[in-house]
C-alpha cells in the first residue's frame, strides 16, 4: 500500500526532527502533565525487572485485544488508545536514545540512594532483597524479608487488578481518579517496604549497603545502546502509524490488524535485545554477576525516565504561580 509507506515514512521523519529535544518530542505527541504523571506512575511501579517491564506493559495489550479480534468485532476507541500507547513507547525510547547519546544529563543525588535510613528507590530496595535471595535462599526467612516479600505479592496483585480494569475505563475524569486510587493504594505498599528494609538494614548493620550502586548509569558505557533504541524507536513508529492509518482510513483495517499480530514476537524481540544488550554492556566491565547488575541498570534508566518527566511536570505547574 502506498498510501501506507508514505504514511509511515512521513510520521518517522516528523519524529525525528523533534527527537533531539524532550520539549521537542511532548509537543510532537500532544502530551499533558496527566500523560507526563500516568508514565511516572508506570515508570516507579516497575519494580521488577524496570525499563524493559514498563516498555513490555505499553506493548502487550495491543496484542492482547488483536489476538482477540479473532473471535470478536474490535472498537476503533479502545485501538486508538492503544496507539496512544505506542506514542508513549516511541517518546520514552527516544528519552533514552537522548540519554545514551549523551545528550541529555543523569540526575544524581548524594542523598537519593542513602541505604542508611531505608528510603531508597523502591527498585534498589526489590533488586537488592531478591538478589540476595538468589545467593542465600535462607535469606527469605528473616522477618523483615518475609514482609518486604508479601508487599511485593500485594503490589502485584493490585496491578493485575489495575491493567485488567483500565481498558474500560474512557473517561477522563474517571481515568484520573481511577489512576489516583490505584497510586494511594501503591505509595501505602512502597512506604511499607521501605519501613521493612530501613529495619532490615538496622538489624544487619552492613555497612556496604550504603554503597548500592550510587551511580551505575555513570559507569556504564550506554553509547553502544543509541543504534539498539533507534531501530526501537523506528519499529515501534512503524506499527504506530500502520495502526493509526488503518483507523483513519478503515480500509482493509481487519486485515491490516492482522497483519501487525502476526509481528508480536518480533515487537517484542526487540525489548529482549534491549536486556541482552544491558548484560553483554555488564560483562564486558567484568562485573561479577552481569545479569544482577544488569537488572540494577534497566532499574535505574526506569527511576530516571521517571525523574526527567516529574521534573517538566513540576516546572509546568509552578508557571502559572510565577506568572501571577
Amino acid at each position: 500500500m502506498q498510501e501506507l509507506t508514505k504514511r509511515i515514512s512521513g510520521d518517522w521523519a516528523d519524529i525525528t526532527k523533534s527527537a533531539l529535544l524532550v520539549r521537542d518530542l511532548i509537543e510532537y505527541f500532544n502530551l499533558n502533565n496527566d500523560d507526563l504523571n500516568q508514565y511516572i506512575t508506570g515508570l516507579k511501579f516497575a519494580v521488577e525487572s524496570g525499563i524493559t517491564e514498563y516498555k513490555t506493559s505499553l506493548l502487550n495489550p495491543l496484542f492482547t485485544i488483536l489476538a482477540e479480534m479473532k473471535f470478536k468485532s474490535f472498537s476503533f476507541d479502545e485501538l486508538k488508545t492503544k496507539s496512544r500507547d505506542l506514542g508513549a513507547l516511541v517518546f520514552l525510547i527516544l528519552i533514552q536514545r537522548l540519554f545514551s547519546s549523551g545528550s541529555l544529563s543523569f540526575s544524581f543525588s548524594k542523598d537519593s540512594h542513602a541505604a542508611s535510613d531505608g528510603h531508597n528507590d523502591i527498585n534498589e530496595i526489590i533488586a537488592d532483597v531478591l538478589s540476595k535471595i538468589k545467593e542465600d535462599p535462607q535469606y527469605k526467612n528473616k522477618q523483615e524479608v518475609k514482609k518486604i516479600l508479601t508487599q511485593i505479592y500485594i503490589y502485584k496483585r493490585e496491578r493485575e487488578t489495575m491493567n485488567k480494569l483500565s481498558p474500560n475505563i474512557k473517561d477522563k475524569k474517571k481515568a484520573q481518579a481511577f489512576y489516583s486510587n490505584f497510586r494511594m493504594t501503591f505509595n501505602k505498599i512502597f512506604e511499607n517496604i521501605q519501613k521493612n528494609y530501613a529495619e532490615l538494614i538496622n538489624k544487619e548493620k552492613r555497612e556496604s549497603l550504603k554503597d548500592i550502586d550510587k551511580n551505575i548509569l555513570a559507569n556504564i558505557p550506554l553509547k553502544q545502546l543509541v543504534p539498539l533504541y533507534t531501530k526501537q524507536a523506528r519499529e515501534f513508529s512503524r506499527i504506530r502509524s500502520t495502526l493509526a492509518f488503518a483507523l483513519d482510513d478503515k480500509y482493509k483495517t481487519r486485515e491490516i490488524l492482522v497483519n501487525i499480530a502476526k509481528q508480536k514476537d518480533a515487537f517484542l524481540d526487540l525489548i529482549d535485545q534491549e536486556f541482552s544488550a544491558f548484560k553483554k554492556i555488564c560483562q564486558s566491565l567484568h562485573v561479577t554477576k552481569p545479569e544482577d547488575y544488569a537488572l540494577k541498570l534497566s532499574l535505574s534508566l526506569a527511576s530516571e525516565l521517571a525523574s526527567v518527566l516529574e521534573k517538566i511536570v513540576q516546572k509546568e505547574e509552578e508557571q502559572p504561580e510565577e506568572e501571577s
